[in-house]
């Protein structure tokens, strides 16, 4: 709990080692009080057999359910779901520890805002193209 603080979890980008801190839910902010310990890794043992562990229990759990997936999915849909709420790419790239051309080479079709801007170009030439 020492790397939550005013609601906001403190992280550090795998790729690039950058400090970010990401906004928790209060829902989670809520059910991290109540453990003892933060879940994921313990801090004994290295960060790469904790990235393993959970790798494991996450296939295996998604085995159980049915679905076919990994853990990167749960990230997969963090960034999906920012860009569909207007979050800039560039801020998703920042949080993702990725440069804005990685991000936009694997999220650019999520992109709320550039759709919306795509939409309202072509109907604009429609509309010029229609008056002339």
């Amino acid at each position: 709990m020492d790397k939550i603080k005013e609601g906001e979890r403190l992280l550090y980008t795998q790729k690039t080692g950058n400090a970010v801190f990401v906004p928790l839910a209060d829902e989670v902010i809520k059910a991290l009080e109540g453990m003892k310990f933060m879940p994921f890794w313990s801090g004994v043992g290295l960060p790469k057999s904790a990235v393993a562990d959970w790798q494991r229990t996450l296939a295996r759990l998604f085995k159980l359910v049915g679905l076919a997936g990994h853990a990167h999915r749960f990230r997969d849909s963090f960034a999906v779901n920012l860009l569909q709420r207007g979050v800039s790419l560039e801020n998703v790239a920042i949080l993702l520890g990725n440069s804005i051309k990685v991000a936009e080479k694997h999220y650019a079709p999520w992109v709320a805002s550039r759709q919306a801007a795509l939409t309202e170009s072509v109907r604009r030439a429609w509309v010029s193209s229609s008056s002339q």
